[in-house]
């Protein structure tokens, strides 16, 4: 089923009909975030979780959800996360580049560069212009 469909709404109609199925969950869910956090880095410690079929790491664990227990398959895919990685740095530094330039004109106002909140502190004057930046290593390692 589609992650746009994991409701727990759903899964009680799914479980009430008989139904067998499989979600996908939203890395932001509350359930995701909680799985990850307990698993996550065992599972990028790679060290015996290899699945050579599927070319990924992963551990299937059973835990409590919606009051029943089920299985949870996780899964990390450590060359498509290093891809993803590169290409997380690479918008940093073009992103870097703008942002230089925007800073090198002293008029650019604060509404012109909320894109880039999300991984950069930015520093404006008094007149909301900006002035500077620094990243937000935080944000970035997080991605």
């Amino acid at each position: 089923m589609d992650r746009g469909y994991m409701s727990k709404e759903n899964i009680r109609r799914m479980r009430r009909k008989e139904f067998d199925y499989i979600l996908m969950l939203k890395e932001d869910q509350p359930e995701c975030k909680e799985l990850l956090n307990e698993y996550g880095p065992l599972i990028k410690s790679l060290e015996g979780y290899y699945i050579e079929e599927h070319g990924v790491y992963g551990k299937t664990v059973k835990k409590e959800f919606c009051k029943r227990e089920d299985y949870f398959h996780i899964f990390y895919d450590d060359v498509r996360a290093s891809k993803e990685r590169k290409a997380l740095m690479e918008k940093c530094r073009t992103w870097e580049k703008e942002l230089d330039k925007k800073v090198a004109k002293k008029l650019v106002p604060q509404k012109d560069v909320k894109k880039y909140k999300k991984y950069y502190r930015l520093k404006f004057d008094m007149n909301h212009y900006l002035i500077g930046y620094e990243r937000k290593h935080r944000a970035i390692k997080k991605e």
